[in-house]
């Protein structure tokens, strides 16, 4: 389940719903990933990412895109993979927040 939050209207004059929902689908394919998921996304302005980013990366200024994962997926080391994520015991995948800014995008 992909939920999709437009909080700036220009992001539907672009269709961000289904580019979301064709990136989303295009990168599982590719990783082969088949379980259920769910991924939560915000179209917001460059306003709305700033606040954001300085809430959570004391960082105030706008950015292109900010994610959050749900779980931490860090590599063990410094310059490996990061880890997959893990099924909950029904099943589905989550995959975490992520907000992009209209304008920097």
């Amino acid at each position: 389940m992909i939920d999709v939050v437009i909080e700036d209207p220009r992001w539907n004059q672009l269709g961000l719903r289904e580019l979301v929902g064709d990136a989303v689908s295009a990168t599982l394919d590719g990783l082969q990933v088949k379980a259920p998921f769910e991924l939560s996304v915000l179209g917001c302005n460059d306003a709305r990412i700033a606040a954001l980013n300085t809430e959570f990366r004391g960082q105030p200024e706008p950015t292109n895109v900010l994610s959050w994962p749900d779980t931490d997926l860090s590599a063990e080391k410094d310059g490996d993979l990061p880890q997959a994520p893990v099924p909950t015991p029904e099943g589905d995948l989550s995959l975490g927040d992520i907000a992009i800014a209209y304008e920097t995008c």
